[in-house]
């Protein structure tokens, strides 16, 4: 998959260290056509003195443009503002029960 915009390197304006930000990546081709999806960064402290914190990322379904894409991540990041990682793991599973399957039949669960 190719990203639509190269991750920041640490302590860039944009995006300062230790701040959640998203940005639409494009997915696996699917019969339909080209999918894209959200990809939240999310600050991961450290876990001990000898291990420094990183970013965990936390993905979105997959989506037909990149528009939906985007409210994706919109809702990923608001989420993960008002509530931490929980907020935002949560926000990914009611977002991938409601994803939308553009062209193809939804597969049996």
């Amino acid at each position: 998959p190719r990203r639509s915009r190269s991750p920041p390197p640490a302590g860039d304006v944009e995006h300062p260290i230790g701040t959640a930000y998203f940005e639409v990546v494009e997915a696996m081709k699917s019969a339909a056509g080209d999918t894209w999806r959200a990809e939240m960064q999310v600050p991961r402290p450290a876990s001990n003195q000898y291990q420094k914190g990183g970013f965990m990322t936390v993905r979105g379904p997959r989506r037909g443009s990149k528009g939906l894409a985007e409210e994706d991540g919109e809702k990923m990041e608001s989420a993960t503002r008002e509530s931490g990682i929980d907020g935002c793991r949560k926000m990914q599973r009611e977002l991938n029960k409601g994803r939308i399957y553009s062209g193809a039949s939804r597969p049996a669960d």
